[in-house]
Order: C-alpha cells, then sequence, then structure tokens
C-alpha cells in the first residue's frame, strides 16, 4: 500500500519579501508523492446502489472508502455500504438493503515509486 509524507510549510517564505515588509505566514502541507483525492456526499433516495463518476479522473483505479449515514443526519445508518466497482473514472457504491440518506465517500490515489 502506498503511503505519503505531508509537510507543512510557510508559503510566504518561498518568494522575494523585503525586511520592511513583513507578512503573515501562509501554511499549506506538501506532500513527498504525487497524492490525489476527492471526497463526495452521495444521496440516496430509497435505493440500494448508486453510480459515481469522479470530477476529475485518477491515472489508477483509487482507494475509497464510503461511510453511510441516515436521512436525519442523526449518525451512522444501519445498512452495510460495499463499493462494488472501481475505475479510473466511476465508481458504483451499493447498501445491503434500501434506504433514504448519504454516503460519504473519499476515493485517494497516491503514487507508488519513491519518493
Amino acid at each position: 500500500m502506498p503511503r505519503a509524507k505531508f509537510k507543512k510549510r510557510d508559503r510566504n517564505r518561498f518568494r522575494k519579501t523585503y525586511p520592511y515588509m513583513r507578512t503573515r505566514p501562509v501554511m499549506e502541507y506538501m506532500a513527498g508523492k504525487e497524492t490525489i483525492w476527492e471526497a463526495q456526499a452521495l444521496t440516496f433516495t430509497n435505493q440500494s446502489s448508486v453510480e459515481y463518476t469522479f470530477l476529475g479522473a485518477f491515472p489508477e483505479a483509487p482507494l475509497v472508502t464510503a461511510t453511510a449515514m441516515d436521512k436525519n443526519g442523526a449518525g451512522a445508518a444501519n445498512v452495510n455500504v460495499i463499493v462494488t466497482a472501481v475505475s479510473a473514472t466511476k465508481m458504483t457504491v451499493a447498501t445491503s438493503e434500501a434506504f433514504s440518506g448519504t454516503v460519504h465517500i473519499h476515493a485517494i490515489y497516491i503514487k507508488e515509486g519513491a519518493v
């Protein structure tokens, strides 16, 4: 399983600043490897399966996690979520029974290889 290490850095330190101009730090996270992720909430209305097309295509099929929430947003729904098919452009999410609510997905791609 590929892993990426993230570092926090100040973006203002990588441009020319003069001593009399003090700027506040603008922090950003930098990954050691190519990393692409997408998070989305899929709405289920008395359905047991939904197909979702990613907003941007991944180089390969990403790793996907899915969590079901009930319609009221009070907590986890009483269904099992299964990712049945994943490709570089789309995925299919199924549940153990038809329900109404949302399924939150996180698709993450980390390039394998050297840092």
